[in-house]
């Protein structure tokens, strides 16, 4: 497997780009909003889960950072951003279990935006 470190950075930043996606869906009482809320948070639990035994989060914190570096705000391209950062994911971790189910929840949530 790559760096832990490095790896730990990439799902810091997939939790940082969840977590503003939930934020800006907060707002939105819709019912495509409401299911999609439901299955960010579960993509954000799991991701939560990922089992990594790491010592040092320097490089993890720096990369979480810089989630600014996603222009828009919109709840759609957060998700689709992390659905892109898991993607990149070193294929040892992403075929975790906890990684494969944040993937289907993140599927879930940018077709309930879509979805009338």
């Amino acid at each position: 497997m790559t760096d832990p470190t490095i790896a730990s950075g990439h799902l810091e930043l997939i939790a940082a780009l969840i977590t503003r996606a939930l934020d800006a869906l907060d707002a939105d009482p819709s019912a495509p909003a409401i299911q999609c809320h439901s299955q960010a948070a579960a993509a954000l639990q799991a991701i939560n889960s990922v089992d990594l035994d790491l010592r040092t989060h320097q490089v993890a914190k720096a990369i979480a950072a810089n989630t600014g570096a996603v222009d828009s705000a919109e709840p759609g391209a957060l998700l689709a951003a992390a659905e892109a950062e898991l993607i990149g994911l070193p294929p040892q971790l992403r075929n975790q279990v906890a990684v494969c189910g944040a993937a289907a929840y993140l599927r879930r949530a940018r077709r309930a935006l879509v979805t009338p």
